[in-house]
């Protein structure tokens, strides 16, 4: 825990850290701002970049009423970023210090969300929507780890429903907590929590099927013409065509055997870690699963953006695998 006396030194050595790191941040997105704010603004335009993209209203629209103070749309955009990288920051000041860690245990923990939070940047590509989702899923591992009552997720999906179809792996994963495995004599799955378990399976019908809506309703065109290929499931899909050969094919000019160490092989203690978690945790390391599969099958491994979101939840269930037991 964090002694009283040393708080407040301890939140300034953040907040300034939080300074630096996102000065570097800025220096590495300098030359693309203009293009990462119109990409924004063409979701409100209904010409995205993607159609995928039609739905992630949110970001796009926080970004446009703080512009109406009387700021360019890209030093909104600009805000935007700072103001989300500090919420996130915090938050997860406030979530290791909500588990009692020691100071030094909780300053590790958050300057590695800032290399990781750098390391994992595209050359070119940070869009709004992926600093919520970062936010959103901290929130989500939070609440499911301390067991928050169901209005605040309720209120966490609204959010990220607004912002990425990202709400449909958490969805998953309620209903993935609501059922009961056993493997004694024979394979079982009973339903343990009948509530959760048919909320969310309803909801999840409904997320799919309103993003599809939405996407249909508002897209106009892509900003640079039709597109039609992706119109079916709102996205290309990768995995025949391209993820297998940048996996297994270390001369892959996009390969990175750090980037892919750093996300593969932390996966794989946890799964050999796996009973040593609570369920809670458990559906942590499930949600890094198939939100990874997630990737591979629709979006490019070598995007390290989006897996930023998943930056916090690793961290979280490092964490709790290195206290006393």
């Amino acid at each position: 825990m964090i002694d009283k006396k040393n708080y407040f030194l301890v939140v300034t050595i953040i907040f300034f850290s939080v300074l630096l790191v996102f000065n570097i941040f800025y220096n590495l997105h300098i030359s693309n701002f203009e293009n990462l704010s119109q990409s924004a603004l063409g979701v409100l335009n209904g010409k995205p970049h993607w159609i995928a993209y039609q739905n992630r209203l949110l970001g796009p629209i926080l970004i446009l009423l703080v512009s109406k103070i009387g700021i360019s749309y890209t030093a909104s955009m600009i805000f935007m970023f700072f103001l989300l990288f500090l919420i996130e920051v915090f938050l997860l000041f406030y979530i290791f210090s909500v588990f009692k860690y020691s100071l030094n245990k909780i300053l590790f923990l958050i300057f590695s969300y800032f290399i990781l939070f750098l390391f994992f940047q595209d050359q070119d590509w940070y869009y709004i929507w992926d600093s919520i989702s970062i936010i959103t899923f901290t929130l989500f591992a939070y609440f499911l780890v301390q067991k928050k009552n169901y209005k605040y997720f309720i209120f966490l999906f609204l959010i990220e429903f607004l912002n990425r179809e990202s709400i449909l792996f958490l969805i998953i994963i309620l209903i993935f907590y609501s059922l009961e495995f056993s493997f004694r004599n024979k394979y079982i799955i009973k339903i343990k929590y009948k509530k959760i378990f048919f909320v969310n399976s309803f909801f999840l019908l409904t997320a799919a099927f309103s993003i599809k809506i939405i996407r249909g309703l508002l897209f106009i065109e892509r900003y640079n013409g039709s597109d039609d290929t992706h119109k079916i499931i709102g996205n290309h899909t990768e995995f025949w065509r391209y993820q297998i050969h940048y996996i297994f094919n270390i001369y892959s000019e996009h390969f990175n055997i750090l980037a892919t160490s750093l996300t593969l092989i932390p996966l794989i203690y946890f799964i050999y870690k796996f009973k040593r978690l609570s369920n809670e945790y458990k559906c942590l390391v499930f949600l890094i699963a198939i939100y990874l599969l997630g990737v591979v099958q629709f979006g490019s491994f070598h995007e390290y953006r989006i897996l930023q979101c998943l930056i916090p939840l690793y961290l979280i269930v490092f964490s709790n695998l290195i206290r006393p037991v």
